[in-house]
């Protein structure tokens, strides 16, 4: 399953993959009903990341994080502080892989 876009507003557009508009808070964060039920923790893949861990653990920039389907919930630190960028781990695996990919054609 792939996250809702939510657009400049906040409001949540149709799911990629299951095309319904129903939504669901998980985590803050606003998924459709059918993909917020993909998140559960005893699926290790389906877990989320910040942009911050994102970036750190798998050496990504905001660049190509911004292609990435994502979430937008407020901090839970201090509701102040800018908002939390959640990105599934499987996507910004993927795309790391995918960069990492790229880049060593590039140099052969």
């Amino acid at each position: 399953k792939v996250m809702s876009h939510l657009d400049h507003q906040g409001l949540a557009t149709v799911s990629r993959v299951c095309k319904s508009w129903h939504e669901a808070a998980t985590a803050d964060a606003l998924l459709c009903s059918a993909c917020a039920g993909a998140y559960a923790d005893p699926n290790p893949s389906q877990r989320l990341v910040t942009k911050t861990h994102a970036q750190y653990l798998y050496r990504m920039r905001p660049a190509d994080l911004a292609a990435l389907p994502h979430a937008v919930a407020s901090n839970p630190i201090n509701p102040a502080f800018l908002p939390m960028h959640l990105f599934r781990k499987a996507d910004v695996e993927e795309a790391a892989w995918e960069k990492k990919r790229t880049s060593t054609k590039s140099v052969r």
